[in-house]
């Protein structure tokens, strides 16, 4: 598994890989993917609250507020998530930096299914 980091006008700054992922990565992605999950689920709940409540402006912008924290605690976790899996090559912030929202998203996805062993590793070695 590849990661490339960017810098804003999009040229290759840097490119980290894995070709081995361990128990300890599977449980990593384990516990990542639960954390979403929940969170899916209390957006969902959120979400029911702003449409039984369309009316109030006062709630649904609480509910409007709640949902973009938890969705920054989400990616948080996401960049947490990838330099754990990738073995702190690199910062959280060169993360933040280096990625679009786009490739973010691919690439903790591909990191989630590789450290759970549902896609290989681009590697010679597999989990």
């Amino acid at each position: 598994m590849e990661i490339i980091l960017k810098d804003s006008d999009g040229k290759k700054t840097d490119s980290y890989k894995v070709t081995r992922f361990t128990l300890t990565d599977w449980l990593e992605a384990t516990t990542f993917q639960a954390k979403q999950e929940a969170r899916f689920k209390e957006i969902q709940t959120l979400m029911n609250t702003t449409v039984e409540n369309k009316n109030d402006p006062i709630i649904v912008a609480e509910v409007s507020k709640k949902i973009s924290l938890i969705e920054s605690e989400s990616f948080e976790d996401g960049i947490k998530f990838l330099c754990k899996a990738y073995k702190q090559k690199f910062t959280s912030e060169e993360v933040r930096n280096g990625l679009t929202l786009e490739e973010y998203k691919s690439v903790v996805d591909q990191a989630v299914r590789e450290c759970l062993g549902e896609i290989e590793t681009s590697g010679k070695e597999k989990k």
